[in-house]
């Protein structure tokens, strides 16, 4: 349907809300995009934060061009996936490998983008490399101690305050998305948040009709439930992951990081590299942390040819 953003085509929605039910009761949603082959190569995508399942749509066209079924998960308390207390990062390796066997699927790739980055890592960190093939962390945030450097004062104080104030960020976050949980006021949040990025950043994400929708559709998914996910997981995120780097022994790692990404800088990049065994690192001069995803093609294709 030219002219129209998948996510608002009505013969799309079936492959855009779906759902498997864990062994412990809980429901993970997912969006499926690509290839729908049955020899289409699988790749989970996990989203950033703010985000939802939905942010893989950008991925669509790239993924269905080089025949890769691509499986976008909702975490724990995100879009339609149920809330999960006391989570951990090294709790996502296990939920991720039930859902695939659930889906029937035996061996796959995974895309982390953004804060999806640890959870990726996670994955590479705990799962068997016959399992999982091979991992991606495109703008991928670092730990702690990563995130901190090259941020500026705001986003910082962000930061101290998820790990050690967790309800004072609450209010904070409320007031800077103002009502956006009810939905009372979304094209004013989506206007505060566009002045706040680069411009770059700005054009990309109010681009053609295609493309345009695709951002306040995911990021309405990520308040589904309320805030409270949204700090949980940047308080959680902010603490120990549980796992070291240098321990991502078996995986081969393959990062994309923007030059001009004020989210995740550059350094965030070069930092995972360095301490990841089989890593690589490929930059994009002149990228942020969204038109980053215009390189959809270049990232699969990087990755499915990973050594």
């Amino acid at each position: 349907m030219p002219g129209i953003c998948i996510l608002q085509d009505p013969s799309r929605r079936p492959e855009l809300e779906q759902t498997v039910t864990l062994a412990d009761g809980r429901s993970l949603g997912y969006a499926e995009f690509g290839s729908f082959d049955v020899d289409a190569i699988p790749l989970f995508f996990l989203h950033g934060r703010p985000g939802s399942r939905l942010h893989a749509a950008w991925f669509d066209e790239a993924a269905y061009d080089m025949n890769v079924r691509i499986i976008a998960v909702d975490r724990p308390g995100f879009g339609t996936s149920t809330q999960k207390y006391n989570r951990k990062v090294l709790d996502w390796p296990a939920d991720l490998s039930e859902m695939a066997k659930l889906l029937g699927i035996e061996q796959y790739y995974i895309i982390g983008y953004s804060a999806g980055g640890p959870y990726a890592l996670a994955c590479a960190h705990a799962l068997p490399k016959s399992e999982l093939l091979g991992v991606g962390i495109l703008a991928g945030m670092g730990p702690y101690e990563s995130a901190i450097a090259g941020k500026t004062w705001s986003q910082r104080m962000i930061y101290n305050f998820s790990y050690y104030m967790p309800r004072l960020a609450q209010r904070f976050v409320h007031q800077g998305f103002i009502d956006f949980e009810e939905g009372k006021d979304q094209d004013k949040m989506i206007d505060t948040f566009m002045k706040n990025i680069p411009l770059a950043d700005q054009e990309f994400l109010c681009g053609s009709p295609e493309i345009a929708p695709i951002f306040p559709i995911s990021v309405q998914q990520t308040f589904s439930q309320g805030f409270e996910t949204y700090i949980i997981e940047k308080a959680m995120l902010s603490s120990d992951w549980g796992f070291q780097l240098e321990d991502i022994q078996d995986q081969n790692v393959v990062l994309w990081n923007g030059t001009e990404d004020k989210n995740v800088p550059l350094l965030m990049g070069h930092y995972l590299n360095e301490r990841i065994p089989n890593s690589e690192l490929k930059i994009y001069e002149g990228d942020t942390h969204y038109t980053i995803n215009m390189h959809a093609e270049e990232i699969l294709c990087d990755l499915l040819t990973i050594a």
